[in-house]
C-alpha cells in the first residue's frame, strides 16, 4: 500500500518580483533616456552620417540651346549621347576585354589596355559615342566597362554653313562661329541634386525632382536662309572643282538692312567630322588685294565730293601711263572715254586719273568712313579689319593702286558692306547674323540691336552709282554672265594679280576672281559678293565669279518673289565663260599684262556662241564675213558652224538674253 504526499506550491519571494520589476522600469527608462539623447542631441549629426552613405550630389549639365535658320529649321543641335568608361580595378583579364572592345569602339587593343592597366578606378574610353557603338557595348557585358549618360553636339546640315556655326569639342567648348560667340547665351546652365546610390556606389534613384528645361540654354535663330545658303556652297563648290581653284567664298546680305541672308566658304566644313584646314572662314578672316571691284570705293568717294560726273571724259592714254617707277596698263586700251564707261570697261588709268582729282586726303577719308580698316562688327572674333596703307602721306604711286585695288587688304565682307550701302541710298548699316536668342520655353531674350544706320554717301551719289554700276553687266561691261534676264543688275568684277610666296613679287600664273553687286538694281533686294581663289585657266572675275553671283541672286530674288521659276536659261559653264571671254577682261596692272586674244584668222568661220553682238560681230567681220543678227543680248546659235569656210559669206547669228546653252546649237 503506497502513500502518497502532497507538495504544496512554493511561491516566489516577493522581493524577486520587485527586482525584476524595477530592473525592467530602469532598462526602459534608460532605453528612452538614450533614444531621446539620440532624437533630441544628435539628430543632426545622425541625419549627415546617414545621408553621407546613401546620398551624393549628382552634378547636372542641362542640354545646349540649339541654332537655327530665319525659319526655324535647326542647323546645330544637343542630341543624348552614351560615354564609354571603365573601372579598371574590376576588370580581371584586362587584355581579352580590350580585344573585345578595341573593334567597337574604333581603337587599338593595345591604346585600351593600356588605359585598363591605370591604377585610377575610372577611365575615359570613349566619349560621347554613336547609338550603335553604345548598344554594341551593352550587349558584350563586360565586368568594370560601363555606359554614362552625356550630351553631343550635331550639326544636322553636315557641312551647311559649317565655318560659320563653328564647333563644340568633345569636353563641350564652343571653337569659332557662332557657337563660340554666343556661348553664353547657348550654354546650358550646371548644377548638382541629389542622388540615392546604392551599397556599391551605384545610383538607383534621384532624391528629388529638378525640371532640366529650366537650366537649358538659350536658342540662337540666324538671319542665315538655310536653302539660300545650300545654294551658294553648291554653286560655289561646282565652280571651284570646274576651274580647279585653291577656294571660294561668297556672302549675301539683305539690301536694306544688311542682314547675313548667306556665309558660303569652300572647301567645305563639317564640324560632326572637323578638318582643321577647312574651318577658317573666308568670307570674315581672309583680307585680300581687291583689284578692281575696289573702284566701287574710289567711285563713290569722288562722286560725293564732287570730282567727277558721270559724262566727265577721262583720258585713259590708250591703255599706258607712267607714274615714277611704275607702268600702269589697261587690259583694253582707251582713249577718251566717260567716267561711266571707266568704270564699265574697269580701266585702272582711268580708276587713278579720277583718284588724282579727288584726292588723297578725301580718299583716305572716304575709306575710313566707308569702313575699310576696321571689323564690320557682327560680333565673331574671326571679323578681319583689313589694312590701309601706313604712312601719314602715300604719295601719288601708293594713291594710284589704291584706287584700283592694289596696295590696301580688304575682307569680302567689308566690300559687301560698301555695296550696301550704295544699294540703300547711301545708308550703310552695320551687318548683323542673329536675329534673335529665345529661352526653352519660347521667351524672347535678345532681339538683334535696331540700327538706323549711317549715311555714307549722299541719295543723289549712291543712286548715280548704281547706274554707273549697270554698265558693267551690259553688254560692254566686264560683268555680261553675271546678267539675270528681265532683272536690273548692277555690280563689279575684279581681277586681282597675287603675290607668289617663293619670288615675293606679282605675278600673272596667281589671280583672285571676285563680284560684287546687287538685284533689282532699280529697287534694291539683295547683294552679293563672291571670290574664287587661284582659278586656273579662265580667271577674270566676270567669267569665273560672274556665274557664281548669278546662280545666287536667282535664288534669293526667287525666293523673294521678285523673279519667275522657269523663266531662266540653263546655267553658265566654264565654256561658255571662255566663249565670252573677250568682254569679261577687266583692269591691267603695274605690270606688262598679255595683249588680248587676236581673231581667228580670216576665212574660217570663228566661233561666235557666247559672244556679246558687238563681239560676234567684230570677230566675223574680221574673218571676211558678213554678220545678220536676229534678237538681242548674247549669240546663242550660229550659221555656218564654226570651222567652216568663210569664203566672203554671210554668218546667222541668233541672241537671246542671257547666256549661251551648254550644249547644242550650230558653233
Amino acid at each position: 500500500m503506497s502513500i502518497e504526499r502532497a507538495c504544496p506550491e512554493r511561491e516566489l519571494p516577493r522581493w524577486r518580483i520587485v527586482a525584476v520589476g524595477v530592473l525592467l522600469a530602469v532598462s526602459f527608462a534608460g532605453l528612452l533616456a538614450k533614444a531621446g539623447r539620440l532624437q533630441l542631441v544628435f539628430d543632426d549629426d545622425l541625419r549627415d552620417l546617414a545621408a553621407a552613405q546613401y546620398l551624393r550630389e549628382l552634378p547636372v549639365t542641362a542640354p545646349r540651346g540649339s541654332l537655327k535658320d530665319h525659319h526655324g529649321r535647326p542647323l546645330a543641335v544637343t542630341v543624348p549621347a552614351w560615354s564609354v568608361v571603365a573601372r579598371p580595378r574590376l576588370v580581371d583579364d584586362k587584355a581579352a576585354v580590350a580585344q573585345a572592345l578595341a573593334p567597337v569602339l574604333g581603337a587599338s587593343a593595345r591604346e585600351l589596355q593600356g588605359k585598363l592597366g591605370s591604377s585610377s578606378g575610372f577611365v575615359w574610353l570613349k566619349r560621347r559615342a554613336a547609338g550603335d557603338v553604345a548598344d554594341q557595348v551593352r550587349a558584350l557585358g563586360l565586368p568594370g566597362i560601363e555606359l554614362q549618360p552625356e550630351q553631343r553636339r550635331y550639326w544636322p546640315g553636315k557641312e551647311l554653313a559649317g565655318q560659320l556655326l563653328g564647333l563644340v569639342d568633345v569636353d563641350g567648348r564652343a571653337r569659332g562661329g557662332v557657337e563660340r560667340a554666343y556661348d553664353d547665351a547657348l550654354q546650358g546652365r550646371a548644377t548638382t541634386t541629389p542622388s540615392l546610390i546604392d551599397a556599391r556606389g551605384d545610383r538607383i534613384a534621384l532624391a528629388g525632382g529638378l525640371d532640366v528645361t529650366l537650366l537649358e540654354g538659350d536658342d540662337v535663330i540666324l538671319t542665315i536662309d538655310a536653302e539660300l545658303q545650300h545654294t551658294a556652297e553648291v554653286a560655289l563648290a561646282d565652280m571651284v572643282r570646274r576651274t580647279q581653284a585653291k577656294a571660294g567664298w561668297a556672302v549675301v546680305l539683305d539690301a536694306r538692312t544688311a542682314a547675313l541672308l548667306a556665309v558660303a566658304n569652300v572647301p567645305l566644313f563639317n564640324p560632326n567630322a572637323p578638318t582643321p584646314e577647312a574651318q577658317k572662314n573666308r568670307v570674315f578672316a581672309e583680307v585680300f588685294e581687291p583689284a578692281s571691284v575696289m573702284k566701287v570705293a574710289t567711285f563713290a568717294a569722288a562722286l560725293d565730293a564732287g570730282a567727277i560726273t558721270p559724262a566727265d571724259l577721262i583720258d585713259c592714254e590708250n591703255g599706258r601711263f607712267t607714274i615714277g617707277k611704275h607702268v600702269i596698263h589697261d587690259t583694253h586700251p582707251a582713249g577718251v572715254i566717260s567716267a561711266a564707261e571707266v568704270f564699265a570697261t574697269s580701266s585702272n588709268i582711268g580708276a587713278l586719273k579720277i583718284a588724282q582729282r579727288l584726292g588723297e586726303d578725301r580718299l583716305r577719308a572716304a575709306l575710313l568712313r566707308f569702313g575699310f580698316g576696321a571689323a564690320p562688327g557682327v560680333g565673331l572674333v574671326e571679323e578681319a579689319a583689313g589694312r590701309l596703307p601706313a604712312g601719314e602721306r602715300w604719295g601719288d604711286a601708293r594713291l594710284a593702286t589704291v584706287s584700283f585695288g592694289h596696295g590696301v587688304l580688304v575682307s569680302a565682307l567689308q566690300i559687301a558692306s560698301l555695296v550696301q550701302a550704295v544699294a540703300n541710298d547711301g545708308v550703310r548699316r552695320t551687318p548683323y547674323l542673329v536675329e534673335r536668342v529665345e529661352s526653352a520655353s519660347g521667351e524672347v531674350m535678345r532681339r538683334a540691336p535696331t540700327d538706323e544706320g549711317t549715311r555714307v554717301l549722299s541719295v543723289a551719289s549712291a543712286r548715280t552709282l548704281n547706274e554707273i554700276m549697270r554698265g558693267v553687266v551690259g553688254k560692254d561691261g566686264t560683268g555680261v554672265l553675271a546678267a539675270i534676264p528681265g532683272v536690273l543688275v548692277a555690280g563689279k568684277t575684279g581681277t586681282a594679280e597675287k603675290v607668289d610666296p617663293v619670288t615675293k613679287r606679282y605675278t600673272n600664273t596667281l589671280h583672285l576672281s571676285s563680284f560684287v553687286g546687287f538685284a533689282p538694281a532699280n529697287d534694291p533686294a539683295v547683294v552679293a559678293m563672291v571670290v574664287i581663289d587661284e582659278p586656273r585657266g579662265e580667271h577674270f572675275g566676270g567669267a569665273v565669279a560672274g556665274p557664281v553671283f548669278r546662280a545666287i541672286m536667282e535664288r534669293a530674288l526667287l525666293d523673294r518673289g521678285l523673279l519667275a521659276a522657269g523663266a531662266l536659261p540653263a546655267p553658265v559653264t566654264p565654256a561658255t565663260a571662255a566663249a565670252a571671254a573677250p568682254m569679261l577682261t577687266e583692269g591691267g596692272s603695274v605690270a606688262n599684262v598679255d595683249d588680248p586674244e587676236p581673231a581667228p584668222p580670216t576665212g574660217v568661220v570663228p566661233s561666235l556662241v557666247g559672244l556679246t553682238a558687238r563681239a560676234a560681230a567684230a570677230q566675223a567681220e574680221a574673218a571676211g564675213l558678213t554678220p545678220t543678227l536676229s534678237g538681242s543680248g548674247m549669240v546663242i546659235t550660229q550659221s555656218p558652224r564654226a570651222g567652216a569656210s568663210a569664203q566672203g559669206g554671210v554668218v546667222a547669228l541668233t541672241l537671246a538674253d542671257g547666256p549661251a546653252p551648254s550644249s547644242g546649237g550650230a558653233r
